[in-house]
């Protein structure tokens, strides 16, 4: 309240807007599989799949974390005049985490991630990142430093 009372005290003439209409319009981001039509089991299998295959590339003593995060944010603006628009945006990624522990040498951690991109669940499919599991585990291990 006492910022717009501030900006008030500095307001030379009223703010006039251009005249528009009134949209209505509305807008989706273009997906081919819906991330929340995935069925959970799907999901899982994909993060314990790169979990087994880091833990199996690597000395026993591992660990690894995944993560498929919500991807969708729903917005919607409705103006005095009139407008409604509304938005369904979806923007699919995710990412792991693999620990190395190597006794006498300490622990490393290697971490990867699949960026957000306004997709569906093809963008991880499609990308992969997940199969690298492998080769982030080994680049932990052979990272580890010798303790003193």
């Amino acid at each position: 309240m006492q910022i717009a009372e501030a900006n008030a005290a500095l307001e030379r003439r009223p703010v006039q807007l251009a005249p528009e209409p009134p949209h209505e319009d509305s807008w989706e981001t273009p997906i081919e599989k819906d991330p929340l039509r995935v069925p959970v089991k799907t999901k899982v299998s994909l993060l314990v799949e790169a979990a087994k295959a880091a833990r199996a590339a690597v000395a026993p003593n591992s660990g690894s974390d995944g993560v498929l995060p919500p991807p969708i944010e729903e917005k919607a603006f409705f103006s005095s005049e009139g407008s409604a628009i509304e938005q369904m945006i979806t923007r699919t990624g995710g990412g792991y985490t693999v620990t190395a522990v190597e006794e006498g040498r300490g622990f490393e951690t290697r971490r990867t991630s699949l960026p957000p991109r306004g997709a569906g669940f093809e963008h991880v499919e499609r990308r992969g990142s997940w199969r690298q599991a492998p080769r982030i585990a080994r680049e932990a291990s052979t990272s580890c430093a010798p303790t003193a």
